[in-house]
């Protein structure tokens, strides 16, 4: 198998076990975040009954929404990652450094502003019998926080490559 890689885009050799070598961290990364999304909305409604699922449910909702807004912004960082880092020297330090600070003070501001109307923001989309969900929706909305750093730290290690 032959891939492209380096500064000048000369062919490099590769074996399938050097490629899935280096892919398995990220592989188990992905994992971990998909087991994280999935495995409330299965082990919930069984242990602590469909009423408080459903709680938890709507503010996970509302977390999902943040979670592709940060998204996108990771989809818009992708092409600066790619031309730093191809450049000659590659020296990536300060554009990653200012990618991690903006996008965990930007997320940070968000969950402060969800923490702080968290229950009005309940009431608003789900109504007054779903006002426990407050509480879980904070938490989430500070756990995205660090969600999109892992994403930031993800692109850049996807972009440096071997």
């Amino acid at each position: 198998m032959t891939l492209r890689r380096g500064v000048a885009g000369e062919p490099a050799n590769f074996t399938m076990r050097d490629v899935l070598t280096r892919s398995l961290p990220f592989a188990l990364n992905q994992a971990i975040r998909e087991v994280g999304v999935r495995l409330p909305s299965l082990v919930l409604p069984g242990t602590i009954g469909l009423a408080r699922s459903g709680v938890f449910d709507s503010a996970n909702r509302v977390r999902s929404t943040l979670g592709m807004t940060m998204s996108a912004a990771i989809v818009g960082m992708m092409p600066s990652f790619a031309r730093n880092l191809a450049g000659p020297g590659g020296d990536s330090r300060r554009l990653v450094s200012y990618s991690v600070k903006y996008m965990c003070l930007a997320m940070s501001a968000v969950a402060t502003v969800i923490g702080l109307c968290a229950e009005w923001l309940v009431g608003l989309l789900f109504g007054p019998a779903f006002s426990g969900a407050s509480l879980p929706l904070q938490i989430l909305a500070w756990a995205q926080v660090l969600v999109a750093v892992d994403a930031v730290l993800q692109q850049v290690l996807l972009r440096r490559g071997p």
